[in-house]
C-alpha cells in the first residue's frame, strides 16, 4: 500500500514539475517573440527622436534577468554599428543605467565614461543624461579623476539644479584627498565667494578654516621651523634682547591667538592683547620640559616672569604643520599661540 501511495505522488509531482517547466518555457517563447519584434521595428526607426523613443521602450518592456542580458548585448552591438553619432551616446547612457541599477560599477563606468559632449543635449524622463550619470558619479569610491569632471560638468552646466556650495566643497576635498592643492583653491575661493552671496550660511562647512587654508597657501610661512628646539632657542634670544619685531617673525601667520583662564566661565578665552616690550620682565625662564599635556603633535612650553598683572606665567603652544601638499614645511613646527595665567 505504502509503494502505491509513493509512487502516486511521484507521478502527480511530476506532472506538475512538468506542467511548471511548460508554462516556463511557454513565457520564455512568449518574451523571445516579443524581444524579436521588438529588435526588428528598430529598422523602421528614422530620426534620433524615434530611436531614442524605441530604445526607451526597450528598457521598460524587458525587465527580466534573461530578457534584459538580450538587451544589453543588442544595445552593445548597436552602439558599435550605428553611425548615428547621438543615438550611440544615448546607447552609452542606457547601458550605464543598466550596470547602475546591477550595482556593476566598473561595467557602470565603463560606458559613462564612454559618453562625450554630444550627449549634453540628450534627456531621459525629462531630465538631462550627463545630469543623471554626474550624480551617479560623484557618489562613486576611488575614480578621482572621473569623479572630478563630473563634479566640473555640474557646475559648469546645472548651477541651478545642485546645491553648489556644497558641492564647491566636496569638490575641493576631493582635490585635497589627492594632494592637488593648486586646483583645490581657485575652487576653495569660488566656494567663498558663492556662500558670501547667500543670504544664510550653510552650517555643514567651516568657512573661516577654508579662509585660514587659502592664506596659508598663498603666505610665504617662513615662520615654519623643522627644528622646534632651534624655534623655541630663537624665540628666547628675542625675548631676552626685548627685540618684539624680531619675536613677531617667529609667530604663525594664520590663525595666532591669545588666550586667558577665564574664571566666571571656568574656560579659555580670547584676549585682545598684543605682544609688547613692557611686558618683558628682566628675566623671562623658560621651563626646561614640556607640559605632561603636550604630545607628538603639540606641545606646551611654561615661561616665567612677564610683567602682566595676575598674569606672571605665560604657556607658549607650538604645534606641528600637518601639511602633505608641500614636503619642506610638512611636519615641521610654528608657534600658534600664547595661554595666559596659572595652567589649570
Amino acid at each position: 500500500m505504502q509503494k502505491i501511495v509513493i509512487v502516486i505522488i511521484s507521478f502527480l509531482f511530476l506532472i506538475v514539475s512538468c506542467s511548471e517547466n511548460s508554462n516556463s518555457n511557454i513565457m520564455i517563447s512568449h518574451d523571445q517573440k516579443l524581444f524579436n519584434e521588438f529588435t526588428t521595428r528598430y529598422n523602421d526607426t528614422s530620426d534620433i527622436d524615434e530611436k531614442i523613443i524605441w530604445a526607451d521602450s526597450g528598457i521598460k518592456l524587458f525587465s527580466g534577468v534573461l530578457m534584459a542580458e538580450q538587451l544589453k548585448s543588442l544595445y552593445m552591438d548597436l552602439s558599435n554599428t550605428t553611425e548615428d553619432e547621438f543615438f550611440r551616446e544615448y546607447l552609452f547612457f542606457l547601458l550605464s543605467d543598466i550596470f547602475w541599477k546591477l550595482n556593476d560599477t566598473e561595467s557602470f563606468v565603463y560606458f559613462a565614461g564612454r559618453m562625450s559632449e554630444k550627449s549634453y543635449q540628450l534627456q531621459y524622463d525629462g531630465q538631462f543624461i550627463t545630469y543623471i550619470n554626474d550624480l551617479r558619479i560623484i557618489k562613486l569610491d576611488n575614480y578621482e579623476e572621473f569623479r572630478i569632471k563630473a563634479y566640473n560638468e555640474l557646475l559648469l552646466n546645472y548651477r541651478n539644479q545642485i546645491d553648489e556650495v556644497l558641492l564647491l566643497y566636496e569638490l575641493s576635498k576631493l582635490y585635497k584627498s589627492i594632494y592637488n592643492l593648486d586646483d583645490a583653491i581657485p575652487v576653495m575661493r569660488e566656494l567663498l565667494k558663492v556662500a558670501n552671496s547667500l543670504p544664510l550660511k550653510d552650517d555643514r562647512i567651516d568657512f573661516v578654516k577654508i579662509k585660514d587654508e587659502i592664506d596659508f597657501y598663498f603666505s610665504k610661512k617662513i615662520w615654519i621651523n623643522q627644528d622646534l628646539s632651534q624655534l623655541i632657542t630663537s624665540i628666547k634670544y628675542a625675548v631676552n634682547s626685548y627685540n618684539i619685531s624680531l619675536l613677531s617673525t617667529y609667530i604663525t601667520k594664520i590663525g595666532f591667538f591669545i588666550r586667558f583662564f577665564n574664571s566666571s566661565d571656568d574656560k579659555w578665552s580670547d584676549s585682545n592683547i598684543a605682544l609688547n616690550r613692557r611686558f618683558i620682565g628682566r628675566y623671562i625662564q623658560f621651563a626646561t620640559t614640556f607640559e605632561d599635556i603636550s604630545n607628538e603633535n603639540e606641545v606646551y612650553l611654561e615661561t616665567k616672569g612677564w610683567l602682566l598683572p595676575q598674569m606672571s606665567t605665560w604657556y607658549f603652544y607650538f604645534k606641528r604643520i600637518d601639511y602633505p601638499y608641500d614636503e619642506k614645511i610638512n611636519g615641521g613646527w610654528e608657534w600658534k599661540g600664547i595661554y595666559l595665567g596659572t595652567w589649570l
